[in-house]
């Protein structure tokens, strides 16, 4: 599987789902310096391979390996129901 690339203003970004680490564009190393200037933003959606999601973080690094900046993108589930699938039919049904 190769990694989805969108040039943002110059620095490239990566969508990093179900990866467990991410790769430089330039030299596809996976050493990276800490993350920083972390974005988050409540997005609901759903990616190709039907996995939702309501939240997308966007997280700036840079390769030390190459030195090439770029922004890893992450799409999680963040506010997860409180009440577990299970049950919702038992609160309909106490609703009704």
């Amino acid at each position: 599987m190769s990694e989805n690339k969108v040039e943002n203003n110059s620095v490239p970004t990566v969508e990093a789902d179900g990866k467990p680490r991410t790769r430089c564009p330039k030299c596809l190393s996976i050493r990276r310096d800490k993350y920083n200037r972390v974005v988050k933003r409540g997005i609901i959606g759903v990616l190709a391979d039907g996995t939702e999601y309501d939240t997308v973080t966007w997280r700036r690094t840079k390769c030390l390996s190459c030195g090439q900046c770029r922004i890893d993108m992450f799409h999680t589930i963040e506010n997860k129901p409180t009440i577990p699938r299970e049950d919702i039919n038992k609160v309909w049904s106490d609703l009704a």
